[in-house]
């Protein structure tokens, strides 16, 4: 089950598929939802719960558009849900990359190696692997920074 203590900065979690198990809570905690797996869809519809997909693959076949997409996505459900959950399969990989991604834009953490640390620190099994990493390097190197209000 989600809880408080399991979101960043008070406002995004990385999580496997397994959270949508629990939709009820989901929706009560007013939890918006990013799934970042191409091979998982939720039945989701008709709960109330803000959901949106961007199909990640767990390796080189990303376009550094796709990736992006996700982290425009999750920065635009921060903006209007507060809370969001990024999920994957199993919440190892590419909701963890979307995750450090949107970190590091916002200056939560300094660099990526520092975003996966804070996000190590909730989930421990975060390890996004080399392929997406490769794959998405042009755009974390390039990466915009926010403001934060």
């Amino acid at each position: 089950m989600l809880t408080d203590a399991d979101f960043l900065v008070g406002q995004v979690a990385v999580g496997g598929t397994d959270v949508l198990h629990d939709l009820a809570t989901l929706r009560e905690a007013g939890v918006a939802v990013l799934n970042v797996a191409w091979q998982n869809d939720p039945p989701i519809a008709g709960t109330g719960i803000p959901y949106a997909k961007v199909p990640l693959a767990d390796s080189r076949s990303n376009s550094v558009g796709l990736f992006r997409a996700a982290c425009a996505v999750l920065d635009a459900m921060v903006a209007r849900y507060n809370r969001v959950v990024v999920v994957c399969n199993s919440g190892e990989s590419r909701s963890v990359a979307v995750v450090c991604t949107w970190l590091v834009s916002h200056r939560f953490a300094e660099d990526w190696p520092a975003a996966v640390e804070m996000v190590r620190a909730k989930r421990p099994k975060a390890k996004p692997t080399r392929g997406l990493i490769e794959s998405i390097q042009p755009f974390v190197s390039k990466a915009v920074y926010v403001e934060r209000a």
